[in-house]
């Protein structure tokens, strides 16, 4: 083969002699290039690309129809270039191509010609980009495209083009293309969850969402399908231009990628002005009430139901029975159906035997508060293909993303939505997926022979329909179920197993005999030279499939044990473990075939991850499969990873390898996972911090005293205290408060400059804010008023970094307190050697300080009644009342009234006073010195000497008065631990503790915990009642309890 010779348009290119002739020159090397890869490399590598930046940057008549045809011809050549593939990115964005061609999105500046060329691409420099599946978050040429792209004056132009009100095909491709260019950029692996909602958020503020959410009412109400008659003519008159329906997937796509994983966001599309003129939201049911309560009137009557147009055109379902229905049936069997409109009272009921079936059917107003799910239904079944897949796609991620407790409609239970995607849209997903895998065989055996744009449609469904099955039935044991009983698992797991079959690619390198002469000037310019290829697309389809399939697996083996032991019945185990080998270098070749087994992108090592997870909360699988493939030393492996992600999702595995019964702990702790975990636990990352101390807690449990002490050693007796008690966030907030303010009033910090966080409070910077500063901004569609509050609540809640902050130090501090209850929870004959261990290294002063300020209400100020309360501060009626010889029974004390005024908002979070109280727990289980030194008492005998510093006076007996009220507290669990403290620090180990016992029952009595466990006697938990009338039995018998002849208990101080 001849060498290919240098164009001459090149040379005219560089050095223009006119105008005309330089349109002339660009338009023959573009239709030379188009189609011919080594060409492309050729006028790469003589450095085409700084002439065609300097052809964008040309300023001099932007309005000249000349130029314009300079920079069309020009931005032509840069998206021929961009679809070479990943290989042609690196000298585009080296030569600094981006920038100049985003400035000619601009609407008001350049021609509608120049606006598509632009998007066209920047669409495929995006596509290119997907295809880099290889590349780290902090390294990926992505994130470098969406820096410019999630600019401001770029979205700002972007707003721009989906606000035109213009009609035609020029606009109707500016916009489609718009939407197909935010799908492409987020939330792909390449870009990696943090910004992906970074600038999912920015497109929300910005008002974008609200944009495609006019254009999708607009598109609603053109199509009809019984939403369009409710409409107020002036509303839909004031509604953007409905885009083509051609492009409705496009616009599902892009909407979905927008609000996903966010209930905020979701909500914004759902209250969007447009969105609620052809979508109303239902309205709120009164709040849930006792059958009790209720009047006889009231109990009989029949449920209000919304009936939704468009539940006409849906299969009808009952629904299932109602608290009020299921508890007055009962006793006065119904008269009569429910009539329901067009002899719905005719169908017959279908039930999974588990649940009692209404006479209602179910309707989408009601159960999902907006009628969009009960369309996106309706568009799913009866559409094919990607537009099919595009509607579940954003149903799911609605679905997902709002909560039950969201939205003020969904205050009944959530079985009825359940059941309506049991029945409608899993058994769909499920039959999308088994279709597509037959359609691939079917090609493979040339039986059926598609055409180029079938089979990228058709891989495109393998990729992402068990991904959304996933996201469906995560959390959710009815879907899992629905799922099952489909047989998705006999199909993902097929899937999974095809992955790692040989692919076979059919890229074809272009041979030449000569390599390429290039200049000496472009020797060792990076504009000119090619990065390295990417994956073969066959490649990237196999491993994304493979990711797909481990995430739906994963998810419907969440919960249920005989699910997973259905998924290891399919002998995909091989195929997990291959699936946790990561990529040895990231330059990997991975054309060849042979090499296609050898290792993982992370994206797929993060669901392999996730889905062993799952598996290993099986204690059989832990047992059995997981041990027989060999999984622990692939997952320690992965928890070195240079990458955050697969770092965390590694841990969260290995949490459950290492719990007790797990035959695999041994194999760890031989690894070296203690000192690993140690390392990790120090990480800035709260998720993977919070990981590595969950897996260090499990180690603790029923491990020997030597690795229990290794654990506190190599965290750091100093660190561990500090996180214990969240003096970390403390000092993050503090840095705050320092900081100064700026020129333009932010408030700085100087000396530890950090990333601006986004103000979620500030209600002017948002979209559906009452006063908006440009032309532009007054067509985006607001928020009705009403919706406002909530949605700022919601918001701040979501994306505050404070209450992330806060969130994530409750949690830390959580595992950190259960590392030093588990380390002495052991009752055996270390224990004491344990408590005695922890005392000395951490110091007891520091430890007792922080357990102190755990129980402590965050004001100082007395706010709860103690045990020296006066008579007439306590509520009355409800005092203990003791009862006399001559009294007809016993009156059983009761606790309710003083936990109804419990002040729980002054008090640390109920998980962290549960594992204080259990630690004090554990230390009053040792010996007697310990529980001597909880009460400050003196002893009959000296103390063992372990204290590291003479201990301060007086230090402990404080808390006795912090523990007294907690025996009110609403969490049942803190209340059964308090009565579990006062039965250790009772309990008599032998005769010679006798004295000792009843100078702790004393001092304890004097204190009011006498009181307190005497009204627990009465309390509404039946475990509380127990262990608190086993304390009553112990302080009998130590200070002088008897009963007289009719069993009435009678107190005295002394025997």
């Amino acid at each position: 083969m001849a060498r290919a010779e240098l164009p001459p348009s090149l040379q005219e290119i560089r050095n223009p002699t006119s105008v005309q002739a330089h349109v002339t020159a660009l338009k023959e090397l573009k239709h030379e290039i188009i189609g011919h890869e080594q060409r492309k490399e050729l006028v790469v590598h003589h450095g085409i690309l700084g002439l065609l930046v300097r052809n964008m940057q040309d300023e001099e008549g932007p309005h000249s129809e000349e130029l314009n045809e300079v920079r069309i011809q020009s931005i032509q050549i840069i998206g021929s270039l961009a679809h070479g593939g990943l290989a042609f990115m690196h000298p585009l964005l080296a030569a600094g191509v981006l920038r100049p061609l985003l400035t000619h999105l601009s609407h008001a500046t350049y021609s509608a010609r120049v606006v598509v060329e632009t998007l066209r691409a920047t669409y495929a420099i995006a596509e290119a980009l997907a295809t880099d599946i290889m590349s780290p978050v902090e390294t990926s040429p992505m994130v470098r495209v969406c820096w410019d792209l999630y600019g401001t004056k770029t979205v700002e132009n972007l707003k721009d083009i989906l606000a035109q009100r213009e009609t035609g095909p020029s606009v109707d491709e500016q916009i489609t293309l718009t939407m197909k260019i935010f799908r492409l950029t987020l939330w792909t692996p390449a870009l990696g969850e943090a910004l992906s909602r970074q600038y999912s958020a920015m497109l929300v503020k910005t008002g974008v969402l609200d944009l495609l959410a006019s254009r999708l009412a607009s598109l609603v109400a053109k199509l009809g399908q019984q939403v369009s008659k409710h409409i107020e003519p002036a509303v839909e008159a004031a509604m953007l231009p409905s885009p083509p329906e051609s492009s409705l997937r496009h616009l599902l796509e892009a909407l979905s990628c927008i609000i996903r994983y966010s209930a905020y966001r979701s909500l914004r599309l759902l209250y969007s002005t447009n969105m609620l003129a052809v979508f109303p939201m239902a309205s709120p049911p009164t709040l849930q009430t006792s059958p009790d309560d209720l009047s006889f009137a009231e109990q009989t009557a029949l449920p209000t139901i919304t009936v939704n147009p468009l539940d006409t055109l849906l299969p009808r379902l009952q629904a299932v029975q109602s608290k009020n229905e299921h508890s007055f049936s009962k006793a006065f069997p119904a008269l009569q159906s429910f009539v329901m409109p067009s002899g719905y009272s005719r169908m017959p009921t279908f039930s999974d035997g588990q649940t009692t079936i209404s006479s209602r059917l179910i309707s989408s107003a009601d159960e999902f508060g907006s009628p969009l799910i009960a369309w996106l239904l309706l568009v799913a079944r009866n559409s094919l293909d990607l537009k099919r897949l595009a509607a579940l796609d954003l149903l799911t991620h609605l679905y997902s993303a709002l909560d039950h407790k969201v939205l003020d409609s969904w205050a009944e239970s959530p079985r009825n939505r359940d059941r309506t995607l049991a029945f409608l849209v899993v058994p769909l997903l499920v039959r999308i997926i088994e279709s597509s895998n037959a359609i691939s065989r079917a090609n493979q055996l040339d039986s059926v022979p598609l055409t180029g744009s079938d089979i990228l449609r058709n891989q495109r469904i393998k990729e992402y329909a068990p991904e959304i099955l996933g996201i469906l039935v995560n959390d959710c044991p009815a879907l899992q179920k629905a799922a099952v009983d489909a047989h998705a698992i006999k199909l993902l797991c097929q899937m999974l197993k095809k992955s790692f079959d040989p692919v076979s690619t059919i890229r074809k390198v272009m041979w030449s005999p000569v390599g390429y002469q290039a200049a000496p000037d472009y020797e060792y310019d990076k504009t000119c030279n090619l990065g390295p290829a990417s994956v073969a697309p066959e490649a990237v389809h196999v491993l994304k499939c493979r990711a797909s399939a481990l995430k739906a697996l994963s998810a419907i083996a969440q919960k249920e044990d005989s699910y997973r032991k259905v998924v290891i019945e399919q002998g995909i185990m091989t195929c997990l473990v291959d699936s946790l080998v990561p990529y040895p270098d990231p330059q990997v070749d991975a054309m060849e075939t042979e090499k296609e087994k050898e290792g993982n992108p992370n994206f797929v090592a993060v669901e392999a991850c996730i889905l062993a997870t799952a598996l290993s909360r099986s204690v059989s699988n832990l047992r059995t499969s997981l041990i027989d493939g060999g999984i622990a030393k692939p997952i320690f492996e992965l928890m070195k990873s240079v990458n955050a992600e697969v770092r965390a999702a590694a841990t969260d595995t290995v949490t459950n390898l290492l719990l007790r019964f797990s035959p695999m702990r041994d194999e760890l702790l031989g690894l070296g996972i203690v000192k690993l975990l140690c390392q990790l636990a120090h990480s800035s990352d709260a998720k993977q911090r919070i990981s590595a101390l969950w897996a260090l807690k499990h180690i603790t449990d029923s491990a020997p005293p030597e690795i229990k002490k290794s654990i506190i050693e190599g965290l750091g007796a100093g660190w561990l205290i500090q996180v214990m008690s969240g003096e970390s966030y403390q000092h993050s907030v503090h840095r705050s408060q320092l900081a100064t303010p700026n020129a333009a009033g932010e408030r700085v910090d100087i000396l530890n400059d950090e990333e601006p966080a986004m103000d979620v409070d500030d209600v002017s910077d948002d979209a559906f804010s009452d006063s908006h500063d440009s032309v532009v901004d007054m067509r985006v569609p607001s928020v009705p008023a009403r919706y406002k509050a909530r949605l700022l609540a919601i918001k701040y809640e979501e994306e505050s970094p404070k209450v992330r902050a806060e969130k994530d130090d409750v949690r830390i501090q959580e595992q950190a307190l259960d590392i030093v209850r588990n380390a002495i929870s052991e009752a055996a004959p270390s224990q004491p050697e344990m408590i005695d261990f922890l005392l000395t290294t951490l110091g007891s002063a520091r430890l007792f300080e922080c357990l102190e300020n755990k129980l402590r209400p965050s004001r100082s100020q007395p706010t709860y009644p103690t045990a020296n309360t006066t008579s007439h501060n306590m509520p009355a009626g409800k005092r203990p009342t003791l009862t006399t010889p001559g009294g007809s029974g016993l009156s059983m004390p009761s606790n309710r009234n003083t936990i109804d005024q419990f002040p729980l908002h002054l008090y640390s979070h109920a998980t962290l006073l549960e594992n204080v109280m259990f630690i004090l727990v554990h230390i009053a289980n040792g010996t007697v010195s310990h529980k001597h030194l909880l009460l400050n008492l003196g002893l009959t005998l000296p103390p063992p000497g372990f204290f590291s510093s003479p201990q301060p006076p007086n230090v402990h007996s404080r808390f006795l008065d912090l523990l007294v009220p907690l025996f009110s507290h609403p969490n049942r669990k803190i209340r059964v631990v308090c009565c579990w403290f006062v039965h250790n620090i009772l309990w008599q180990e032998d005769k010679s503790d006798e004295v000792d016992t009843r100078m702790r029952a004393l001092e304890m009595k004097k204190r009011g915990f006498e009181e307190a466990i005497k009204r627990c006697t009465g309390d509404v938990d039946l475990d509380v009642r127990e262990r608190a009338r086993s304390c009553v039995d112990i302080w009998g018998r130590l200070l002088g309890e008897a009963e007289d002849r009719r069993g009435n208990r009678v107190w005295s101080e002394s025997r």
